[in-house]
């Protein structure tokens, strides 16, 4: 079974407890500069709030 949503593709695997694998899609590739952004934000305004 599978979902699609914009940003990233979703497959429901046939095990005893339902287990998720997410891909992204090109979409959801395109957002890596903008969490790479947040990601170095949030590391200077910790490192400036210690």
């Amino acid at each position: 079974m599978q979902w699609k949503c914009r940003s990233r593709v979703s497959f429901v695997k046939e095990e005893k407890q339902l287990r998720y694998e997410y891909l992204k899609t090109e979409l959801g590739y395109s957002l890596k500069p903008v969490l790479d952004a947040m990601w170095a934000w949030g590391e200077e305004y910790q490192a400036k709030n210690r």
